[in-house]
C-alpha cells in the first residue's frame, strides 16, 4: 500500500472523527481500548513519518497498524450501526415518554377540572338545599302565624257569641221582669160613683 505524504492529513481526518464517535459498549472495554491504542499509535507513526519526510508505504509499523485497524473495522462499523439503531430507538422511546407525559398532564388537568366542577356542583346543591330549607321554614312560619290568627279569630267570635247570648238573656230577663213592676194603668180603673 503506497500512501503519499500529502495524503497523511486526510487519513488523520478520516480516522479521528470515527474514534471520537465510538461509544464503549458495556463489557467490551478491551476491544474499545485496543482501537484507541492502535489509532493513537498510528497517528504518532504518521506524524513521525511526516516530520521525517518518510514514505508511509515503506514503514512496516504503519502497515501493521493499518492491517490491525482494518481487521477491527467490520466490528467497529457494526457497533456504530448498532449504536445508531439504539439511539433511534431511544429517541422514539423518549418521544413516546414525552407523549405519555403530555397525556398524563392533560389527564391530571381534566381530573382537576372535573373535581372542581364536582365541588362547584356540590356547593351549588348545598346552597340550593339551604334556600329550599329556608323557604320551607318561612312557609311553616307563615302557616303557623295564619293558624294562630285563625285560632284568635275563632276565640274572638266565640267570646262575641257568648257575649251576645248573655246580652240576649239579660235583655230577655229584663223584658220579662218589666210588666210585673209596672204602675197600674188609670184608664183601666172604674170611675168613682157620683
Amino acid at each position: 500500500l503506497l500512501i503519499s505524504p500529502p495524503a497523511q492529513q486526510p487519513i488523520q481526518q478520516a480516522y479521528q472523527p470515527q474514534v471520537q464517535q465510538i461509544e464503549e459498549p458495556k463489557g467490551d472495554n478491551t476491544y474499545t481500548q485496543q482501537i484507541k491504542d492502535l489509532t493513537e499509535m498510528l497517528m504518532r507513526k504518521l506524524n513521525q513519518a511526516a516530520m521525517k519526510g518518510q514514505h508511509v508505504g515503506t514503514d512496516p509499523h504503519i502497515q501493521t497498524l493499518l492491517a490491525s485497524l482494518t481487521a477491527l473495522h467490520p466490528k467497529l462499523v457494526t457497533d456504530i450501526e448498532d449504536t445508531e439503531r439504539k439511539m433511534k430507538t431511544q429517541k422514539i422511546l423518549l418521544e413516546k415518554i414525552g407523549t405519555c407525559s403530555q397525556a398524563r398532564e392533560s389527564l391530571n388537568k381534566m381530573r382537576e377540572e372535573h373535581l372542581e366542577k364536582v365541588r362547584q356542583q356540590e356547593e351549588e346543591q348545598s346552597v340550593l338545599m339551604r334556600l329550599q330549607m329556608e323557604q320551607k321554614l318561612e312557609l311553616l312560619r307563615q302557616q303557623k302565624m295564619e293558624q294562630l290568627k285563625y285560632q284568635e279569630e275563632l276565640k274572638r267570635r266565640h267570646e262575641q257569641a257568648v257575649f251576645d247570648r248573655e246580652s240576649a238573656k239579660a235583655a230577655a230577663l229584663g223584658a220579662a221582669a218589666q210588666p210585673n213592676n209596672a204602675a197600674p194603668n188609670p184608664a183601666a180603673q172604674p170611675a168613682p160613683a157620683p
